[in-house]
């Protein structure tokens, strides 16, 4: 499952560097670099299972663009916080930033098999059984929360190695007495007493 999105993450984190060096900033650059890079991933997917099913080449050509865009625009809620992650490490804690991972890439991926399942009506495909479809939602949810949490620990893992170590406190050396001039270092002559 992890492999599955690698394809997915490593356009949008290059288009997300892109954008910011283009001067947009890292939160709009991280929401918008999935879209752009999913997109075609996607139609290319629905494309291929419409046709494969035998739907109505020309339906299946209008619908898997449309279908690819729902799934792209689905696809930014797991990415752009992994984004985000990559190039803002500082953000929430590990645990709930990997909860929170596992939870949106399981609805995205259920979410994205539900579209491409939907789309194959209007391409001309016969619709999957009640069984089929359940599995699919069950696996692509599944396995999308895995990926989502592998992806993300390596993430932080990759953070947490990049962070200096934090040093042991030194301890203070008090300060050096201060100098004494040589004139009072040298003894003086005392004049001789007068009798």
């Amino acid at each position: 499952a992890i492999l599955d999105n690698l394809p997915q993450l490593v356009p949008a984190a290059a288009t997300a560097k892109f954008l910011q060096g283009a001067g947009m900033s890292v939160k709009a650059a991280t929401k918008l670099a999935p879209l752009i890079s999913t997109a075609p991933l996607e139609t290319a997917d629905a494309l291929k299972e419409y046709t494969e099913a035998g739907a109505d080449p020309t339906m299946a050509k209008l619908v898997a663009p449309v279908v690819g865009a729902v799934n792209a625009a689905l696809e930014t809620v797991g990415d752009s916080a992994l984004l985000e992650r990559a190039f803002m490490p500082e953000a929430k804690g590990a645990a709930k930033f990997l909860l929170g991972q596992f939870l949106k890439e399981s609805t995205t991926e259920a979410a994205q098999e539900a579209t491409t399942m939907a789309g194959r009506i209007p391409a001309g495909a016969p619709a999957v059984s009640q069984e089929e479809a359940v599995n699919r939602l069950l696996t692509a949810g599944i396995a999308g929360g895995l990926s989502g949490v592998g992806i993300g620990g390596g993430i932080e893992v990759a953070n947490r190695m990049a962070q200096p170590r934090p040093q042991a406190p030194q301890q203070q050396m008090p300060p050096p007495p201060p100098s004494i001039p040589q004139e009072a270092q040298q003894p003086t002559e005392q004049p001789a007493p007068q009798a």
